[in-house]
This record gives C-alpha cells, sequence and structure tokens, in this order.
C-alpha cells in the first residue's frame, strides 16, 4: 500500500470507492472468470468475493493465531468471558504481520 496513492484498494479510475454492482460486474467477475476483450485469462472461476473472508480466516487457523486475533481480523466480537478477558497486543499483530509476509514470500518464490 505503500505505493498506492489511495486510501482503499479497489477503487475506480478516478479514485472513488466502487459500487458493489460495478465492482463485481466490471472488475471482479472479468478478473476470476477471464474477460477476452481485454485478453485477461482466467483466475479463479466462479470465485465470490465474500470467499477471501472464508479463504483469509482458513489461514489464520493454519498459522494457529490465537481467537482473539483472528475475531478482531474477522471484525467479529469474541462471545462470552473470552470476550471479556482475552486482548489482542500489538506483538500479537506483528507477529501475525510476520507470518502473513513470510507466506507470501513463499508463495511469490516459488518457482515449480
Amino acid at each position: 500500500m505503500d505505493g498506492h496513492d489511495q486510501e482503499q484498494v479497489f477503487v475506480t479510475a478516478d479514485g472513488r470507492w466502487h459500487r458493489r454492482s460495478n465492482f463485481a460486474r466490471r472488475l471482479w467477475r472479468p478478473a476470476c472468470d477471464g474477460d477476452t476483450g481485454r485478453d485477461w485469462p482466467p483466475i479463479l472461476p466462479g470465485a465470490v468475493f465474500h470467499g477471501l473472508r472464508h479463504h483469509h480466516k482458513t489461514m489464520l487457523d493454519e498459522l494457529g493465531v490465537g481467537d482473539a486475533m483472528k475475531f478482531e481480523r474477522m471484525g467479529h466480537r469474541m462471545p462470552g468471558i473470552a470476550g471479556v478477558y482475552s486482548h489482542v497486543s500489538d506483538q500479537m499483530r506483528q507477529d501475525l504481520r510476520n507470518q502473513l509476509q513470510e507466506r507470501w514470500t513463499d508463495i511469490t518464490d516459488y518457482r515449480p
């Protein structure tokens, strides 16, 4: 994001937020399913945007991230007494960033 000149990742050409229907129709569906007019090959046909949340939660589970951190990342509140006494520290956030960065580096360095 340091090299991105907008606060949000997915914006229109003039820097505004996409309307949900426009984003899906003009960007997400063509990127996932392919767009011969733009010479875009399919990446992940049929994928839905909300599926990214499911994927991220699964990655957090695979990395062994604690519940407090997972709930915070997903924008949820921990229920019950665990929600009262479990808190996320700056160190926990940094550890997760490091784990995600390492995972990204491993994937991007992979050469079959």
